[in-house]
């Protein structure tokens, strides 16, 4: 069994709990300000891990590390959308400390980059963007999305003996954990305008 066989049985549960938010609040999407505060929600949570992660992970480790940074795509919606960025105080920013942990992490904001496709023609077709770039964030790799997730795979996997099998787990579960929680309690913004 591979870390990635394990992480996915591992993290069933919570990658279910955050799913059925997450699906749940995209499926109630009535407008592009609903997708806006969603969007505005998501980069709240997920800003301050991203730069942890980039400053925990290095190229030598992971040579497209660089490339696995999403936090632009969703800025550039929010502009496509009109929608202005305000601080958020987000209570759930995770503390990654070790590469391991922070693969685990960086296993979860990958991960969703394969359910981002299916979300992208939902929000299309629910939302009737008549821009498609306003969902560059869930659209992240294109047509790349599966070579990226082939090519995160490998770099893990080549490593695999020094890393911390334990820690990768509790990466990838806090992060689920944490983003429910976050998707939660900050349902929805208040006094946010378009």
């Amino acid at each position: 069994m591979t870390i990635f066989d394990h992480l996915k049985l591992a993290t069933k549960t919570q990658h279910q709990s955050v799913e059925k938010v997450l699906i749940g609040e995209l499926k109630n999407l009535q407008n592009a300000k609903d997708y806006a505060n969603l969007l505005h929600r998501l980069y709240a949570f997920y800003a301050p891990v991203e730069a942890q992660l980039q400053n925990i992970i290095n190229e030598n480790f992971m040579p497209d590390i660089k490339l696995r940074q999403h936090m632009h795509r969703i800025l550039q919606d929010l502009s496509i959308l009109g929608y202005p960025i305000k601080p958020i105080d987000c209570n759930e920013t995770l503390q990654i400390t070790t590469p391991s942990y922070g693969l685990g992490v960086l296993y979860v904001i990958e991960g969703s980059t394969l359910g981002g496709q299916i979300i992208s023609a939902m929000l299309i077709k629910q939302l009737n963007l008549n821009d498609a770039t306003a969902i560059s964030y869930f659209s992240s790799y294109k047509d790349q999305t599966l070579p990226m997730w082939k090519q995160l795979k490998s770099e893990v996997l080549a490593s695999q003996e020094e890393l911390n099998e334990h820690q990768i787990v509790s990466g990838a579960k806090d992060t689920f954990d944490m983003l429910r929680q976050w998707l939660l309690k900050s349902k929805p913004l208040e006094n946010i305008t378009l």
